[in-house]
């Protein structure tokens, strides 16, 4: 094998003298601090070298091949730089290296970022860690604290046996303590100069031979501030604070819980409980309790009752035209009677004549109502000495404005109209009062009176309207369907309040919806037209309609709910 160092440096071809003093284009281009051409690096596996004598002729001796890697363009310093370079030219010389730096940079700034997140997130858990729950004892001063038990020692391994000639010069364990010098006692142990205790607590702990375990959180009493945290100390002892007034807080909450508690007997628990679960009704509930002993004023009562039903009849033969040329019950057949005032056609509040034709339905209810009084139940019941005379003076006074109709007497018309509505309401209003105790009471009771109520205060509004227009009453500045949206307002505001009594009274609300929907048309085609009044006596009837059910739907869920157990809102 030939020695390295003996073999011959290759050199470059030498060229002749010509060549040598003309440059060639490459050499002029060059600039001065051009680097002198690196040599050739001999190749182990080419031939073996000749003898040095050999050296000397150029045709024996070959290069050998030189392979250049890609490297990054490196920054030349100033004082080697041209002085006329262009700033585009240093731009790119310089490109890679300050890539380099720039990347450099953002990695570490990345680095920091994430080293600080972690860091307050471990700080955040310890601080968490020491704050005691609530209701928790508040922590002891370190004088009362008992002092920790002492650990027994960790048992300590066998130390493995070493090989034979261990203890001559040059062993591997050549230096060390043996196990004699060990064995010499506590007072060559005590001789020896203890070594500075290393600091721990940031190596990772070895939990068994060859094993490492993560790195273990710091500890919870570990007050160090961190690196970035300038106002640790004034910040943990507020903190301190905080947690001292939340916990005497908490104990004070607590202790007036405790002492409420023990003074609410069992009986007023029970009773808080079940006011959860007590469903009160929003209206009067039905008696059960024993009627009155009959009086000799019920049998009259009963007997004017009757003859308002036999009365009522009356009135509507009359309308048919019974004992009459013309008949009111008919296509136009108000035109004729009172002027036409109560056609719907002179008057903003006027309904058409289409709604008197409801009078013949209320009188059916009002004969079933008569004989339904004569019933054994009902021969001293307080609803009915409540309702019965002011039901027999309703029947009486339609009876009285037939005939007032019939002789053109317009003032008498709009007062027995006027009178009948103010009794069914305070008949309504007896009824809210004693509420219906069967089926048949509601029925043949309730929802005829409350039926002829809905519809005889559409007859007041239009008597009232009539007697206005009639006598001319004007004020200056103020138009005519103003007040008639102004006595539209109150006769819906009146209804939907007594339709929304008990349970919610639906005959109530039918009576007057029907009236309203008659004084829709009379507004739009006739010689008193408003637009006004017809979109409020549209919208006034919906309104009243819509309440109405809406006040038995809460009442029949809250009920329901009731009836299963649930808890169950108050209902106005």
């Amino acid at each position: 094998m030939t020695d390295r160092s003996s073999e011959p440096t290759p050199s470059v071809t030498d060229s002749g003298p010509d060549d040598a003093a003309r440059p060639t284009e490459q050499e002029s281009s060059t600039p001065e601090t051009t680097e002198p051409p690196e040599r050739p690096e001999p190749d182990e596996h080419s031939a073996p070298t000749e003898a040095p004598g050999d050296a000397a002729s150029p045709s024996k001796s070959s290069a050998a091949p030189r392979i250049r890697r890609s490297e990054p363009t490196p920054e030349l310093p100033p004082e080697a730089r041209e002085t006329d370079e262009s700033a585009l030219s240093e731009f790119f010389d310089t490109l890679d290296a300050r890539f380099e730096r720039t990347r450099g940079r953002i990695a570490a700034s990345l680095q920091e970022i994430i080293d600080g997140d972690r860091r307050v997130a471990e700080h955040d858990e310890d601080a968490e860690s020491d704050v005691p729950a609530v209701g928790s004892a508040a922590p002891l001063p370190p004088e009362e604290q008992e002092a920790p038990a002492e650990q027994p020692p960790a048992p300590t391994l066998p130390a493995p046996p070493r090989p034979a000639g261990a203890d001559h010069a040059g062993g591997p364990d050549a230096g060390r303590p043996t196990d004699s010098a060990g064995a010499a006692g506590p007072e060559a142990a005590d001789a020896k100069t203890p070594d500075p205790p290393e600091d721990t607590r940031h190596l990772p702990p070895v939990d068994g031979p060859g094993r490492l375990a993560m790195p273990r959180p710091p500890a919870a009493t570990d007050d160090r501030p961190l690196p970035w945290d300038h106002g640790a100390g004034s910040r943990s002892a507020s903190a301190e604070r905080r947690r001292a007034v939340i916990l005497e807080k908490a104990s004070a909450i607590e202790a007036a819980t405790s002492q409420e508690e023990e003074s609410q007997t069992e009986e007023e628990r029970a009773d808080d409980e079940e006011d959860l679960y007590t469903y009160i009704p929003p209206y009067n509930l039905p008696s059960r309790g024993p009627d009155p002993r009959p009086r000799p004023h019920d049998l009259l009562r009963r007997v004017v009752v009757t003859l308002g039903a036999g009365a009522a009849v009356l009135s509507v033969l009359w309308m048919a035209g019974w004992q009459a040329d013309t008949r009111i019950l008919a296509v136009g057949g108000l035109d004729g009677f009172v002027d036409g005032w109560y056609t719907g056609r002179r008057s903003l509040l006027t309904p058409d004549a289409v709604h008197y034709w409801l009078w013949p339905l209320i009188v059916v209810g009002l004969v079933l109502h008569a004989l339904h009084q004569w019933a054994p139940s009902q021969r001293s019941a307080r609803r009915q000495r409540r309702s019965g005379w002011l039901v027999a003076a309703s029947s009486w006074l339609m009876l009285g404005w037939t005939a007032a109709v019939h002789a053109d007497m317009l003032w008498l018309a709009v007062l027995a109209s006027l009178a009948a509505a103010l009794a069914l309401l305070d008949v309504v209003r007896q009824f809210t009062f004693h509420t219906a105790r069967s089926i048949a009471e509601r029925r043949l009771t309730d929802r005829t009176v409350g039926l002829f109520a809905g519809w005889a205060l559409v007859g007041a509004m239009s008597s009232v309207s009539i007697a206005l227009t009639a006598v001319g009453v004007h004020i200056p500045g103020v138009p005519a369907d103003l007040w008639g949206m102004v006595g539209l307002m109150v006769t819906v505001w009146t209804g939907a309040y007594y339709a929304m009594t008990e349970r919610g009274r639906m005959s109530v609300a039918l009576g007057m919806g029907f009236g309203l929907l008659c004084l829709v048309f009379p507004r739009l085609f006739s010689d008193a037209p408003s637009a006004w009044v017809a979109v409020g006596a549209a919208f006034g009837a919906f309104i009243v309609v819509l309440a109405t059910e809406s006040r038995r739907h809460r009442i029949n869920h809250a009920e329901r709910r009731a009836a299963m157990g649930r808890p169950v809102d108050d209902i106005i």
